[in-house]
């Protein structure tokens, strides 16, 4: 039974964000962090970070920096995020 739900399920599709699928990832950024406090990361950011790490990330999206999101029909699965410093 366990498989066929599986099959049954979407398969996530990764793809370039858009500037307007920041929004869609908050709690799993949120998330993110949560866990990384668990593992004992005490610099971790709360969730009332999460706008200013957005704040900046996007000026500069597509450019210096990217949002990739893994999703269905239904739900945000998972994303990775990259920006370039110099």
């Amino acid at each position: 039974v366990m498989a066929q739900d599986r099959q049954e399920r979407a398969q996530p599709r990764i793809r370039l964000a858009a500037e307007t699928d920041y929004g869609r990832i908050e709690n799993l950024w949120t998330d993110l962090y949560a866990h990384h406090r668990e593992l004992g990361m005490t610099m971790a950011p709360g969730r009332e970070q999460f706008g200013a790490w957005v704040a900046s990330m996007k000026p500069f999206h597509g450019r210096f920096s990217c949002l990739f999101i893994a999703d269905t029909p239904e739900e945000v699965a998972g994303f990775v995020a990259g920006r370039v410093r110099t």
